[in-house]
């Protein structure tokens, strides 16, 4: 009697660390990556100088802005490396699609200060940046510098994470679209 009650005892203790071990929730990891769809070709080569966001968006987490004086994170949702740098590189990989390649084409460098850039608590990812865009002349010429906002609301439904990680990517297309659009401009 005593062995089946042990052998019972060490199922049970066997079946209960196996549920956790298969009720384990997993960690999906996302990178951005530029919408080559939506490139247009602009004679500006644009080269990303510098991004600057808060503190509490440069985490390899997704942030998210439970309420006005709350902010915590996706679950179970990181990006692959901290948001800064994740921002920096899509960004000039999407200006990068928007440059003809010319040698001749005028030279630009992008700061980008990021003042927003996450989920509020009614599904809409909110962005907002002020660009500033400076030439890079020849020795001796004048560097010249403009400065825009950049402003955009995009709604989630609220489930599909892969559709939420698509709505960064088109925020960063929509910034790289504008700064290449000033760029040629100048």
């Amino acid at each position: 009697m005593t062995k089946k009650i042990c052998f019972l005892l060490i199922s049970a203790v066997f079946a209960f660390a196996l549920s956790g071990c298969i009720s384990h929730s997993k960690t999906s990891t996302y990178i951005l990556c530029p919408d080559e769809s939506a490139a247009k070709q602009y004679n500006a080569l644009v080269r990303v100088n510098a991004i600057e966001l808060p503190e509490y968006l440069d985490r390899s987490m997704i942030m998210v802005r439970v309420s006005k004086h709350t902010i915590g994170s996706l679950k179970g949702h990181q990006w692959v490396q901290n948001f800064k740098k994740m921002i920096q590189n899509s960004l000039a990989a999407n200006l990068l699609l928007r440059s003809n390649g010319s040698n001749e084409a005028p030279q630009f460098s992008v700061f980008v200060k990021i003042e927003r850039f996450e989920l509020d608590s009614q599904n809409t990812l909110k962005v907002s940046a002020e660009c500033s865009l400076y030439t890079n002349p020849p020795k001796g010429a004048k560097q010249f510098c403009k400065s825009f906002p950049f402003t955009a609301n995009y709604n989630w439904d609220g489930v599909n994470v892969d559709a939420l990680i698509g709505l960064h990517d088109k925020a960063l297309s929509d910034m790289a679209e504008l700064i290449a659009g000033k760029a040629v401009g100048l």
